[in-house]
């Protein structure tokens, strides 16, 4: 019994060097086609470095350096579509990867096409919350994350304030990465509204609400708000913004087609803080 126990556990030590060993070999020849394909990388063959990326990446399909450096070597060849693919998946596993997401940064807004019915699909879901955002988590970095940017570089209010909030969600939900881009579009939005330049006027205040919720920290920013708000309440008011510094309460009748002052000047008084008495018409 003895001796059967211990020639029992010589094989088990037997098998598990080997295991070792193996294990040791297998890293070994997958580290070597990834220094081997760099190196060829390095000389300009871009096919044989396609080849041996691609050789290390069939025996160790989550090494994503090798992925992110395929994406290098096909974009070389002018296969930016079979580069974009191995970026995106990076990215999908490896959402904080930055030198991944510079590279699909260059190509991913032109991706894709953004149409008519789906900027509207966008504004109903991150604005008037009329559906799901989870439908973009299948495949964002094809889909909801190009249509950010696509929208971001859309010189309007609305579509910096979608593509504000847009960016929020999928900083959360896709990767950290995009956080600041939802930064990028609310200052642009501020600035617009700032300058006057908006036709939706009824995105204005849940745009300076949701402003105010996210920069409540920050003086600089909440200063701007202050100011876009007295410039708001002063066109509304027929007053000049120095004046509404001083007269901060105003009437307004609301009904189902308008907002009205019905008389400004009557109305308006001395105040330390803003009110709006509204008047439903519900008579």
């Amino acid at each position: 019994m003895l001796k059967y126990s211990v020639v029992s556990f010589a094989w088990c030590v037997i098998i598990l060097i080997t295991i070792l060993f193996t294990s040791c070999a297998f890293a070994q020849e997958v580290d070597s086609l990834y220094k081997g394909a760099y190196g060829y990388f390095a000389q300009g063959n871009w096919n044989k470095a396609k080849e041996l990326y691609q050789e290390a990446i069939d025996l160790k399909p989550d090494y994503w350096d090798a992925h992110y450096w395929l994406g290098k070597t096909l974009e070389k060849l002018g296969d930016v579509n079979g580069a974009m693919k191995e970026w995106s998946l990076v990215l999908q596993s490896n959402p904080s990867h930055q030198e991944t997401f510079r590279k699909w940064r260059t190509y991913g807004p032109n991706s894709v096409r953004l149409t008519d019915q789906e900027r509207q699909n966008l504004e109903n879901i991150f604005l008037y919350q009329d559906g799901s955002a989870t439908i973009y988590l299948n495949d964002p970095w094809y889909t909801i994350v190009p249509y950010a940017f696509l929208v971001l570089n859309q010189n309007d209010f609305l579509s910096s304030y979608l593509s504000a909030r847009i960016f929020q969600w999928a900083g959360q939900k896709v990767s950290p990465l995009l956080t600041d881009y939802a930064d990028t579009g609310y200052q642009r939005g501020l600035e617009m509204l700032s300058s006057g330049s908006t036709d939706y006027k009824e995105m204005t205040f849940q745009f300076l609400k949701d402003l105010r919720e996210r920069y409540k920290s920050s003086e600089k920013m909440q200063g701007k708000i202050n100011r876009v708000l007295d410039s708001i309440f002063a066109q509304q008011a027929g007053i000049t913004p120095q004046e509404a510094k001083i007269k901060t309460t105003l009437e307004l009748i609301v009904d189902s087609e308008s907002v009205n002052t019905p008389n400004p000047s009557s109305t308006l008084v001395p105040a330390t803080e803003p009110s709006f008495y509204i008047d439903t018409g519900n008579e």
